[in-house]
């Protein structure tokens, strides 16, 4: 992908270096692998798993993320849609349980950098090898509540 969405995913890490969750909010009983609880527990969000993301994607979950959460994951999400990472729903669901889209969830600052991405991830796509998903790249952000 572009400099210009490395740069922002780069820029999350900053402005979302927020104290750890403490819960990924997904069901811990049944779905979650007591690999994946220990891999969310022990290490940092930058280092979280591609099969930890998809993991936790296909595990049962209580409501949106909370605010702590959405923070502590946007950053390593939105690194997995740049890299083209396998996500398990595809990119249309990367932002489904996050709510980027709602303007009152997120400071001033963070809505500023999550309107970039959602732009400069739009622009990236057209004319590259990734041009016939640009409908999942939509449905990624009108799904989180984007317009």
């Amino acid at each position: 992908m572009s400099d210009a969405l490395e740069q922002i995913v780069e820029e999350a890490w900053r402005l979302f270096d927020v104290a750890h969750p403490g819960s990924h909010q997904a069901c811990k009983a049944c779905c979650m692998s007591a690999d994946h609880n220990h891999e969310f527990l022990a290490v940092p969000a930058r280092e979280l798993s591609l099969d930890f993301l998809n993991g936790w994607f296909l595990s049962a979950y209580y409501g949106p993320a909370s605010p702590g959460l959405a923070r502590y994951l946007l950053p390593r999400l939105m690194q997995a849609t740049v890299r083209g990472e396998d996500l398990v729903y595809g990119l249309e669901m990367a932002l489904s349980r996050l709510r980027t889209g709602d303007g009152d969830f997120w400071t001033d600052a963070e809505s500023d950098l999550i309107t970039r991405f959602r732009l400069a991830f739009l622009d990236a796509m057209r004319g590259t090898s990734r041009d016939d998903m640009l409908d999942d790249a939509l449905g990624m952000f009108v799904d989180d509540g984007h317009e």
